[in-house]
């Protein structure tokens, strides 16, 4: 009989010695010094992929970020910041404040607060990704790899006279999104399922069609390989492949490829990961550069290790 065995927190010394000195014996063929190596070798997640990690980020710091449960993080409503304290305080939870966003504890419940439309639950990361400054006054955007709308709820609060677009290759992305807007008492984007693995001659988008560039702003939250993200979801760092990486960043540039024939003349293409991998972010940034005839702006990340956040990575580009 097979036992594996997940440790969340891989420093926790009291765990480790727990098992050297109760599994000793009991997994065959392994001495306690190899079973306690078993918990301190998860220990260094980030730090055993360090040939794939973008420079900027020190792997030292990113390990210590992941062997921390990640807190709940909350968009607040502009308007709503009153209500959403008030309810917060009469929860006995404690919070911090970073503009719009609220900083709650690891596993805290907000159902109840969630069903009001006052707040949704968004990592500060990704809160911090997109900047007014990149769009267009009332200029139509698409959120081309829309998922399950988290974006577009971001967008439509910080530019709530653009006119938005939404689209995705997986139907429940998309039925999700309308289920949180609807929720949320939020106008909806004009919204589909759409797949750009493939080229479009016509864009269609729910009822909307399009042969010819016509958006001021694509934000293409593209499809990773999502380490930026690990903490949250611990188990895919022990599934992880690294020859996954090529293959995300292929098809990272097949989206874009194919999205691009629709963004106008001076139109910017806001790029975004949460993965910490150069090949997904700086290396394809500059593969589309030389490719597709695109200025970058700027890029970096937002969130991070710093902020107790998701590493989010953004890069602004124009089209000549």
């Amino acid at each position: 009989m097979a036992v594996a065995l997940y440790l969340r927190n891989p420093g926790d010394r009291d765990l480790i010695e727990w098992l050297t000195s109760n599994l000793t014996g009991f997994v065959t063929g392994m001495n306690s010094t190899q079973i306690a190596s078993l918990g301190l070798s998860f220990g260094k997640p980030v730090s055993s992929l360090s040939a794939f990690v973008e420079r900027e980020i020190s792997v030292t710091v990113a390990d210590e970020w992941f062997s921390h449960n990640a807190p709940v993080w909350l968009f607040v409503q502009p308007g709503c910041e009153t209500e959403t304290d008030a309810w917060l305080h009469q929860q006995a939870i404690p919070f911090s404040t970073d503009g719009q966003a609220r900083k709650l504890p690891a596993g805290t419940g907000v159902d109840p607060l969630l069903q009001t439309g006052k707040a949704w639950v968004q990592d500060l990361g990704s809160q911090r990704c997109l900047h007014a400054s990149w769009f267009a006054p009332g200029g139509a955007i698409w959120d081309c790899c829309c998922g399950a709308g988290g974006k577009s709820l971001q967008l439509r609060s910080m530019l709530p006279e653009g006119i938005l677009y939404a689209s995705d290759k997986r139907p429940g992305s998309i039925q999700n999104l309308k289920s949180r807007f609807a929720a949320l008492k939020i106008e909806l984007p004009v919204c589909g399922t759409l797949d750009l693995y493939h080229p479009q001659p016509t864009l269609c988008i729910g009822t909307a069609v399009f042969d010819k560039p016509v958006f001021d702003t694509i934000v293409a939250d593209v499809p990773c390989t999502g380490s930026g993200t690990w903490r949250r979801n611990p188990e895919n760092r022990h599934t992880f492949q690294s020859e996954s990486i090529q293959e995300y960043t292929r098809l990272q540039r097949r989206i874009v490829a194919h999205a691009l024939p629709f963004l106008k003349p001076g139109g910017r293409l806001i790029y975004l990961t949460c993965s910490l991998f150069r090949a997904e972010n700086s290396e394809n940034v500059e593969w589309l550069s030389q490719n597709h005839s695109l200025q970058v702006l700027e890029q970096g990340f937002s969130g991070g290790a710093a902020l107790d956040a998701d590493y989010i990575y953004y890069a602004s580009l124009v089209k000549p």
